[in-house]
């Protein structure tokens, strides 16, 4: 992708309301920002599987259960994907950029966030 293109779609998520910005495609973007030769779609695609893995475990009937939904996104990014905190380089650029924390499963506290408020937006 474009550093241009990547921009335009940056500035038009800058028009939207809050609650209509999609967390993780705004992050993907500005991962892309640093590694603009880095196909985007297979990142996206990991996205969705993570919210479809985590919708398949919510019991039907569960799903505007608060404390089922939270269950269920730990259980599938904390304990069966593995995502965690970098204890050991905690200061490595890469556990800031969206594409590298799902590349290692791993990053800054804040960009694993991102990750469960997407998953748990859609």
């Amino acid at each position: 992708m474009r550093p241009e293109s990547i921009e335009t779609k940056l500035r038009s998520v800058g028009q939207q309301d809050d609650e209509k910005i999609d967390l993780g495609e705004t992050a993907l973007l500005l991962a892309a920002l640093d590694r603009p030769k880095v196909e985007i779609n297979p990142y996206r695609e990991q996205l969705q599987k993570i919210v479809v893995d985590v919708q398949n475990i919510i019991p039907v009937g569960a799903a505007h259960n608060i404390t089922r939904r939270a269950e269920a996104l730990a259980k599938i990014i904390g304990n069966d994907m593995g995502y965690c905190g970098d204890t050991l380089t905690y200061d490595d650029p890469q556990n800031a950029n969206f594409m590298r924390i799902i590349d290692r499963r791993k990053g800054l506290p804040i960009g694993l966030a991102i990750i469960y408020l997407s998953v748990a937006q859609k």
